[in-house]
């Protein structure tokens, strides 16, 4: 029987996070059925995207059942830049990420009556590295080296990327105010796409893999509210 509990839940915005802990068998079994993605053979995936699938279903099963009118087995499609969206209900927009380890994911999703996006990242230090990429001048002055801001930033450019993308430049176009990770959780961060201002809201989550090793990462959605 898989293991899965909502971690984080959030209503203003409606966002939630959930962690799935399942075996191979246990989630094709589950793949060969789904209707959940009716654009996809999730049953034809390698485990580990079986598994995010998988998981990014239980929390949309969460969310939608705690929703009055909305259906528990509402279909996810994407366009063809991987955006998704709700086959059957227009008004709604959803955003999806995930991150996984062995048998464990973890996996979020956004949904607002406007643009949104979210992303789940781990503090990791290839960031470090490949920080030049993503960041601004303004931003690697204020962040420099440190893993906790990386992650956070980087969360909150690939929420703007995915509320307001393709077209985006992660450099020229997205930019991040960070002050330090107690402001980021706290108020959120302020940011802009082109311009517009947005806040996006942060929280610092852990999680523990079946080897007993705790990973810890962040959740990062957006834009809530103009600052």
């Amino acid at each position: 029987m898989p293991d899965f509990e909502v971690i984080l839940e959030s209503l203003a915005p409606s966002f939630s996070v959930g962690a799935l802990r399942a075996t191979p068998d246990e989630v094709n079994e589950w793949a060969v059925h789904q209707t959940r993605f009716p654009q996809r053979n999730v049953a034809a995936l390698p485990f580990h995207r079986q598994l995010e699938h998988r998981a990014v279903d239980l929390v949309l099963h969460h969310m939608t059942g705690r929703t009055k009118g909305q259906s528990l087995a509402q279909e996810v499609v994407h366009d063809a830049n991987g955006k998704p969206s709700f086959s059957n209900e227009k008004g709604t927009y959803i955003s999806i990420a995930h991150h996984s380890h062995g048998q464990h994911c973890w996996a979020a999703v956004a949904l607002s009556e406007a643009p949104i996006g979210c992303d789940i990242e781990s503090l990791r230090s290839q960031l470090q590295t490949i920080s030049k990429r993503f960041l601004n001048p303004d931003e690697r002055s204020s962040v420099g080296d440190n893993i906790e801001g990386l992650c956070a930033i980087w969360g909150a450019k690939e929420s703007m990327f995915k509320a307001f993308g393709p077209s985006l430049d992660f450099r020229k176009d997205l930019h991040v105010i960070w002050t330090d990770a107690s402001t980021a959780i706290e108020a959120g961060m302020q940011g802009t796409v082109r311009q517009e201002p947005g806040l996006y809201k942060a929280w610092r989550l852990e999680g523990r893999l079946e080897t007993g090793k705790q990973t810890e990462f962040w959740a990062v959605c957006g834009p809530t509210e103009t600052p």
